[in-house]
């Protein structure tokens, strides 16, 4: 999947207030930057198709550096408190399928290549001692929609839609 990028002097240009929160938005740390990216693209203040594209493809691709890889369950003898605090970080694994699905309504191509970059996600064995479960549900989730969603009927008549199972599963 090769992304083609559009220059900035390629976008439509946008009030200058809207670019300031642009901005503002990739000053941040990668979850909240990715996370307020996707956020600008789905408001009103972005209308242009272009700039919705550019900015999903930068949520995607900064999500990738999250400190958090996925969301997690916490049971059993924890720190509440702890707990509660971790689970209100955003996670690379959940806004990387937020910005798919996002891409889905726009490009369903597109959309496809930036799931076929997410490796599928690597859980160590969890025990019943563990008091914190990884969460990957996301994964399963987006690819489903993917698989629904994502190939056209050529590709589907090779079979792509198929590998693409073989592969999540």
């Amino acid at each position: 999947f090769a992304c083609v990028r559009a220059s900035a002097a390629d976008l439509p240009k946008l009030p200058p207030e809207t670019m300031g929160l642009i901005d503002q938005a990739r000053a941040l740390p990668p979850e909240f930057s990715a996370d307020t990216l996707l956020t600008l693209a789905a408001s009103r203040l972005i209308t242009e198709r272009p700039w919705k594209l550019r900015l999903i493809e930068e949520a995607f691709s900064t999500a990738a550096q999250a400190q958090v890889p996925y969301a997690f369950f916490c049971h059993g003898e924890v720190d509440i408190i702890q707990c509660q605090e971790n689970r209100g970080l955003n996670d690379a694994l959940g806004l990387q399928t937020r910005a798919i699905e996002a891409m889905l309504e726009l490009d369903s191509q597109k959309a496809l290549g930036m799931f076929q970059q997410l490796a599928p996600p690597r859980i160590s064995s969890v025990t019943c001692q563990d008091v914190v479960t990884p969460n990957v549900s996301d994964y399963y989730e987006t690819a489903a929609k993917v698989f629904e969603r994502g190939f056209t009927p050529k590709q589907r008549e090779k079979e792509e839609d198929l590998h693409l199972l073989e592969t999540v599963i």
